[in-house]
């Protein structure tokens, strides 16, 4: 049997917890850390040598496909439309790509966010077996349980609301990650295909595989420790980019640089004069392009493009005006009902502007006399 090459991705759902989020994308492409869910997705696949990604888009799918195109390096990506997302569950979708979990696939939820070292995982197991992706059941999980024997096979499998009386080392909980072998991929959709004729089409694709425990093997690959996270609101992302911090990166904006030519410098203006060596590596070292830095509804100023330059999408993230954002660079931490002020000190004299910053006092200064 050959190494797993193809990964399908269900991403049709509405995502109604993440709105208003999602009024305008789809719940896969939400941004983590400035980063679209999918793309990130993608770009680990890739790395672990799946060439091709089948996508099941449903809500605002073509805002995906328009996003991705057809491939990402050395990757295909084909779409799959779910026409029938509000009717349907992730069974339903499942099924519409039954045609490459036959070839064998990672099957992945498109609400997961994960790090790499889990597909880097599931990939290094037997390559005969068909493998879930888990985590520990904990107090803190609902969703999908599976509960295995003592070699790690699956002998049971439900959906859990609320907490549960106990909680046993056996019992594991779903990330959204399957390595399926061609074998099982083939009885999958057999099972699948039942479901749908039957009109079972609102259920999970958990519950599918929950009725053929006994038909065959089916293991977990437990990754206890390492870092995922399922997405479904507001607070679950919220707590996903503090999990999954960005390495930092040195951004130079030049400020005040979009000078008017200058006559006595050859009509040039102070920038293409200026010797620039520095900014000419960066520039022949980097990528060019634009880069929006004006959103509707917010103001024209440095903290929204600022957010736009960082990958931030200022709709989101602005805060409540600049004392607010500037606050939080102090560790200072708004509640809802909470405002903060701000204001510019200067130094005049004799009715004259002397200095923008009240002579650049300090911090302690500020404090002693109940300005900060």
């Amino acid at each position: 049997m050959g190494k797993i090459k193809n990964a399908v991705v269900l991403a049709a759902g509405l995502g109604s917890r993440l709105k208003p989020l999602t009024d305008e994308v789809p719940k896969c492409m939400t941004e983590v850390n400035g980063k679209p869910i999918l793309q990130q997705t993608i770009e680990i696949l890739e790395k672990y040598g799946i060439t091709r990604t089948v996508i099941v888009v449903g809500y605002l799918g073509q805002h995906v496909i328009e996003k991705l195109g057809n491939s990402y390096r050395n990757m295909q990506l084909k779409y799959i439309r779910n026409d029938i997302y509000k009717e349907t569950n992730s069974m339903y979708s499942a099924w519409l790509a039954r045609e490459y979990l036959e070839k064998g696939a990672i099957l992945i939820e498109g609400d997961t966010v994960f790090d790499e070292s889990l597909i880097k995982s599931v990939l290094s197991t037997d390559e005969d077996k068909t493998c879930w992706i888990v985590d520990s059941f904990t107090s803190e999980n609902d969703g999908s349980m599976s509960i295995t024997d003592k070699s790690g096979r699956i002998v049971d499998l439900k959906i859990v609301r609320g907490k549960l009386k106990e909680y046993k080392d056996n019992y594991f909980k779903s990330t959204g990650i399957l390595k399926i072998t061609s074998e099982y991929g083939k009885l999958f959709s057999e099972w699948l295909d039942i479901d749908v004729k039957e009109g079972n089409v609102q259920i999970y694709y958990d519950l599918v595989i929950a009725k053929h425990l006994k038909d065959t093997l089916i293991f977990v690959c437990d990754i206890t420790g390492k870092q995922w996270k399922e997405i479904d609101s507001l607070e679950d992302l919220k707590k996903t980019e503090k999990i999954f911090m960005p390495i930092k990166y040195i951004i130079v904006i030049i400020d005040g640089s979009a000078d008017l030519p200058i006559p006595e410098l050859g009509n040039k203006t102070p920038l293409e004069y200026a010797s620039i060596p520095n900014i000419d590596f960066f520039t022949q070292e980097g990528q060019i392009g634009l880069m929006r830095t004006m959103y509707p509804g917010l103001p024209l100023g440095s903290i929204v493009a600022n957010l736009g330059i960082l990958g931030y999408n200022p709709l989101r993230y602005y805060p409540n005006g600049r004392a607010s954002f500037e606050a939080l660079t102090q560790d200072i931490y708004l509640d809802e009902d909470e405002i903060a002020f701000r204001c510019n000190l200067v130094s005049v004299r004799d009715g004259i502007l002397t200095d923008f910053t009240s002579g650049n006092i300090s911090d302690d200064q500020e404090k002693s006399i109940g300005l900060f």
